[in-house]
């Protein structure tokens, strides 16, 4: 069973913005993706990588920073957070520079820490606009005056994404400060408020109502996580209410030192299947109080749903991916975002892409991590948001079907 049919068993349709693989054929991605299989195909026949390390990256996760004025427990990146690794405004210039001049086609401004924070912010997101990228941007949306400051760059298929996880002002505060003693800097009220005025600035933006499903008795770092299932009808009606676009589900991962970011690691199929029929019961609810505020499911939430966790675990052993979209950070340049600052999936330091050389010995190292990463092995604990996007990839490599034959899709925007 492929990741397609999990969502067919879910009862769920997949949304356009998780259809990686015509994402892959979009026209402004298809010729790269062709010559990335004829250059794959190569490999396997002679040995020679040559052609692998000239794929250019299509989609890149860029974390300006590592800085953030909240706290979530929930947090995969806490590790990482204010340790101070810092890009200047120069080096993610010259860095976007280099990856559009190869071929990138969209950035997601995201953390690590909270990109708004980064001094030159504006600056950056009229440089990537200028330079006809695609972009998305993840938020807190503690400082959206610094995005209205902006909002007229941003095109129907860009969008901005509110971290939120809550419908009410009490465990809004828990999640986004309580748990880590940290003293709160926003209410609930303002940030959605804060999402209002940036539809107002621009209504062309698609803004995002995002909702990690924290289930009960879960634990991060000494934390424990508050349950807020029960809050997901109420995040959809503030959607809805104060003008966001669509709200995104998606569970709850604990990074693990060996594992990596692990969904439901060492939890019992009874305590799955209760909660997940619980997670269901709340979404239908949700759906029902939404209006025209779209829910989107992630992969790997639907697959949980569907009871079918084991099928985004079984990896391909190269990760495709990898090759099409990377993480790169002040920490380092990664091949996934599962493995943001683990050395296991590092192929270049921050400056890897901030000038021609430097993107050339980036792109050979990641061909070289990737072809012995072993995915199947090192991401068996992952229930991997690409492993469609990776078996379809590799379904492509290992017909017989003339690159020249693949044809363009109809995807709306080239976000990987």
């Amino acid at each position: 069973m492929q990741s397609d049919e999990i969502r067919v068993a879910a009862g769920a349709a997949t949304p356009s913005i998780h259809q990686f693989g015509d994402k892959l054929r979009h026209p402004r991605t298809i010729a790269a993706f062709r010559e990335f299989v004829a250059g794959m195909r190569h490999y396997r026949a002679t040995g020679s990588t040559e052609r692998l390390a000239a794929t250019p990256l299509l989609s890149i996760n860029l974390d300006l920073t590592t800085a953030c004025d909240h706290a979530c427990g929930h947090c995969v990146d806490d590790e990482v957070i204010n340790t101070g690794p810092k890009y200047s405004g120069d080096n993610v210039l010259h860095t976007i520079d280099t990856l559009a001049d190869r071929g990138l086609c969209s950035v997601i401004l995201i953390g690590g820490g909270e990109p708004t924070l980064h001094p030159k912010f504006g600056d950056i997101v009229r440089h990537i606009k200028a330079r006809g990228l695609e972009l998305g941007l993840v938020t807190h949306g503690g400082h959206a005056h610094k995005i209205v400051k902006v909002a007229e760059e941003f095109q129907p298929t860009d969008w901005v994404r509110f971290s939120i996880d809550a419908a009410t002002n009490e465990t809004y505060q828990d999640i986004h400060f309580g748990q880590a003693g940290k003293k709160p800097r926003n209410t609930l009220a303002e940030i959605l408020s804060n999402g209002r005025s940036i539809k107002d600035a621009n209504p062309a933006i698609q803004l995002g109502y995002s909702y990690v499903v924290v289930p009960p008795g879960q634990e991060y770092h000494g934390r424990k996580l508050r349950d807020n299932i029960d809050e997901i009808p109420g995040a959809a009606a503030n959607a809805r209410e104060h003008g966001f676009t669509y709200l995104s589900l998606k569970p709850c991962l604990i990074k693990r030192e060996l594992e990596g970011e692990t969904l439901m690691y060492g939890v019992r199929p009874d305590e799955i299947a209760a909660l997940t029929a619980r997670i269901r019961d709340r979404i239908a609810a949700a759906e029902a109080v939404a209006g025209d505020v779209r829910i989107v499911q992630s992969q790997n939430l639907v697959a949980l749903l569907a009871g079918r966790l084991d099928v985004l675990r079984e990896q391909p052993a190269i990760c495709y991916a990898g090759f099409l979209r990377q993480v790169v950070s002040p920490f380092s340049i990664v091949h996934c975002p599962a493995w943001r600052g683990d050395v296991r999936a590092q192929v270049g330091t921050k400056l890897g892409y901030a000038d021609p050389q430097a993107a050339a010995a980036t792109a050979a190292a990641t061909v070289q991590n990737l072809l012995h990463f072993n995915a199947t092995r090192t991401c068996a604990d992952i229930a991997c948001f690409y492993n469609s996007m990776n078996r379809s990839i590799e379904h492509v490599i290992e017909s017989d079907m003339p690159v020249e034959e693949l044809e363009p899709s109809t995807a709306r925007d080239t976000f990987l």
